[in-house]
């Protein structure tokens, strides 16, 4: 626990000083004096500072502490920090504090303050916009506190405050069942896609928000959001994915933007899965909606952007033929990509915007600096190789990548059936390129146009399609 307090930001490192030497909360002058030795030596506290005989000189002890009473410095220590973390959460979260005073003033009976706070709370909340399952779980508490704060003097007589709870619930469990389904979606494109996820009351709980569309989207924005991102997935029904990019466009300035990221992302991640299916029409859909992102700031969490979207947003703007703003976009997040894989996500986007403008050494180099922690960094950056070797009519190379990534796909555990797939499905047409080398014109010819009628019948995603059809078309029979 000690190391691990070298990975506390600066700012907490020091809240926790503070925590520890309240005497509120800490009574025990050792963890005080424990603190003061770690505090001297943060962010660089190591091993030799925690042994037994260190802490027994740092705690000022008379003689070595036995392995007890060290295991019980370093216990409360570490129950102390938890407090602290508690307390820290505490502090954050403006919706627990109101309840919890609510609750206390409640149970005090100190009527007028608690009438006071419940009406700003509930004020506050007839304001928002977006409704959450936060919102629905906090009001039918407020509500409930309400409710019981009142029974001596209404336990008789209608209350539209138990009504106000029982609703409440109802859109708890409605906005939060939908959205675990949600989750389950998302989730099914793992590994092991055998293994399904069973949500009872799925279709009927869309069919009740269907029934309900117009008092939903007035009234409860987010389960509307929720609900067509979900009939988009499961209908394939383009229509709801128009009706999802209007109400965002409605939206943008009532939703706080950690939501708007959220339902932006819902459509953006069914235009992808349809991109992956093999329509190359929600390209387009999908880069309007990165643009969009990018421009109300809503691409990076924290400070930072998912190398995912970073990477997607390259490699769809390459693909639209937005050279220009590919690049663009790559050198204004490069410093904010999640620090694990933001050398790999940018050195292959650089080394993807050199190849298309044919700066082959420049590409090789910055592929050299992609470290292939990810299956999808080492497949797409073979993909791109594969591309190079073509268009160099380098035959060795070309002969060594099919090897590779067919070596990779059969031997390599970590990747998935759709990874596996887009292999396959690459190689089967790079194959056919690499085997019009040594033809001649003719024999390319009818080579070209075979491949040309099997890639025009594809359903599916096939890696690099328009470039495969680029190359086939150059000598196929007209």
């Amino acid at each position: 626990m000690l190391l691990w307090l070298n990975n506390l930001p600066k700012q907490d490192f020091q809240s926790f000083s503070r925590f520890v030497r309240s005497p509120y909360f800490n009574s025990n002058k050792k963890i005080v004096l424990l603190m003061n030795m770690l505090e001297k030596r943060y962010p660089e506290i190591r091993e030799k500072h925690v042994t037994i005989k260190w802490i027994s000189n740092t705690v000022k002890s008379r003689s070595i502490l036995s392995p007890v009473n060290y295991r019980k410095l370093l216990s409360d220590f570490t129950k102390l920090f938890e407090d602290f973390l508690v307390q820290n959460e505490f502090e954050r979260d403006a919706t627990v504090r109101n309840l919890m005073l609510l609750r206390d003033l409640r149970k005090r009976n100190i009527k007028k303050r608690f009438d006071r706070h419940f009406n700003e709370i509930i004020k506050k909340l007839d304001r928002s916009f977006s409704k959450d399952g936060d919102y629905y779980f906090l009001k039918a508490s407020i509500v409930a506190e309400k409710y019981l704060s009142d029974f001596a003097e209404i336990k008789h007589e209608y209350s539209p405050y138990l009504q106000m709870q029982s609703d409440c619930l109802d859109y708890y469990y409605l906005f939060e069942k939908l959205h675990v389904i949600h989750q389950m979606h998302q989730a099914t494109h793992k590994r092991d896609p055998s293994r399904k996820y069973s949500a009872r009351w799925h279709h009927e709980l869309l069919n009740f928000v269907g029934s309900e569309i117009d008092v939903i989207k007035r009234h409860h924005p987010n389960i509307y959001v929720i609900y067509l991102t979900l009939k988009m997935l499961e209908d394939r029904d383009d229509s709801y994915l128009k009706m999802l990019i209007e109400f965002l466009g409605q939206t943008i300035r009532k939703m706080p933007d950690d939501k708007l990221r959220h339902h932006f992302s819902y459509a953006v991640a069914y235009c992808i899965s349809r991109i992956n299916s093999g329509d190359e029409r929600f390209r387009k859909f999908a880069l309007d909606l990165y643009k969009k992102m990018d421009q109300l700031g809503l691409l990076t969490i924290d400070g930072n952007i998912m190398d995912s979207d970073f990477s997607n947003v390259v490699n769809i703007s390459i693909s639209e033929k937005e050279l220009d703003y590919a690049e663009d976009f790559a050198e204004r997040y490069r410093d904010v990509i999640v620090p694990e894989f933001a050398k790999d996500a940018y050195s292959l986007a650089k080394a993807k915007v050199l190849y298309f403008h044919g700066k082959y050494e420049e590409m090789f180099r910055f592929l050299g600096d992609v470290e292939y922690r990810d299956p999808n960094y080492y497949i797409n950056s073979k993909f791109l190789t594969a591309r190079a070797y073509a268009d160099r009519l380098e035959r060795e190379g070309a002969r060594y990548i099919i090897e590779n990534l067919k070596q990779y796909g059969r031997m390599n555990s970590e990747i998935s059936e759709l990874q596996k797939k887009s292999i396959r499905s690459f190689v089967k047409y790079y194959n056919l390129l690499v085997r019009s080398f040594e033809m001649d014109e003719k024999k390319t010819a009818k080579l070209f146009g075979e491949a040309l009628s099997k890639l025009s019948k594809e359903r599916g995603f096939v890696p690099a399609k328009s470039w495969f059809a680029e190359k086939f078309s150059v000598v196929a029979p007209g």
